[in-house]
């Protein structure tokens, strides 16, 4: 499955969670580089949401399926602090998400990822790539100190991790009258009329020329039942008698 990796582009202290500490710097997790959003907690303290957003998926094509999400927050903590939230917000949630606070304790050592990888389901619901492309999608992320003494609390990066999977091409029917094609391997329609392929580029034959599928791949064997479509690229049908026969990419 493709995978694509992105930094933020913006980060902001948000409040509206009822934290009692702000993050200082929250523009900052837009980098890996040491320098640091942070947020001095007293025992019992819970920071504001630091929103980060502007992320740009735009590599993702707008009907692939999301599978898994992973927000990586680089950070870091002198003292004893735990997640409170870890939330997707996106208009396709109707606004956040399901909480996916990972239990561990924040790490003591610099360049330490605490990481929070779900499918999109377990994030809220199913999602496709036009989803998480839209300008709305957020990352939010709290945290409260529990132990006994002030904590540091320090956030280098976060980072969103998405795995998908591409949708299929348009379905691709070969419009030829049985029996039509020649030997395999050959040109499709020696004689006849021409040959009309319904597939994401049109391509039309002309009379005894071969057919252009899926360009750029390799050939395509047809070998199953007459009259029956299939994905761009993919077997499909000519006719239930006779050998397999394939068309040669343009």
């Amino acid at each position: 499955m493709p995978q694509v990796t992105r930094l933020p582009t913006t980060g902001t202290s948000d409040g509206s969670n009822g934290g009692s500490k702000a993050w200082s710097n929250p523009s900052r997790v837009t980098t890996s580089d040491n320098s640091e959003a942070q947020a001095n907690l007293s025992p019992g303290n819970t920071t504001h949401w630091l929103r980060a957003g502007g992320f740009d998926f735009s590599v993702i094509p707008d009907t692939a399926t999301i599978n898994t999400i992973n927000v990586r927050a680089e950070c870091r903590t002198n003292g004893t602090v735990l997640d409170v939230d870890c939330l997707l917000e996106l208009p396709a949630f109707g606004g956040t998400g399901t909480n996916q606070p990972n239990a561990a304790t924040w790490p003591t050592l610099a360049n330490t990822y605490h990481e929070h990888s779900h499918t999109a389901a377990q994030w809220g619901g199913t999602l496709t790539g036009s989803d998480i492309k839209d300008p709305a999608f957020y990352v939010l992320i709290s945290a409260t100190n529990t132990g006994g003494s002030n904590a540091g609390t320090r956030i280098d990066s976060i980072e969103v991790v998405i795995d998908y999977t591409e949708s299929g091409g348009t379905p691709v029917t070969i419009n030829v009258t049985n029996g039509q094609a020649t030997a395999a391997g050959q040109p499709l329609a020696a004689t006849g009329p021409a040959v009309i392929v319904s597939t994401i580029t049109a391509t039309t034959s002309t009379t005894g020329q071969a057919v252009a599928i899926n360009p750029g791949t390799a050939a395509v064997t047809i070998n199953v039942a007459n009259g029956q479509a299939a994905a761009a690229g993919q077997p499909v049908a000519i006719s239930t008698t006779g050998p397999a026969v394939t068309i040669n990419v343009a």
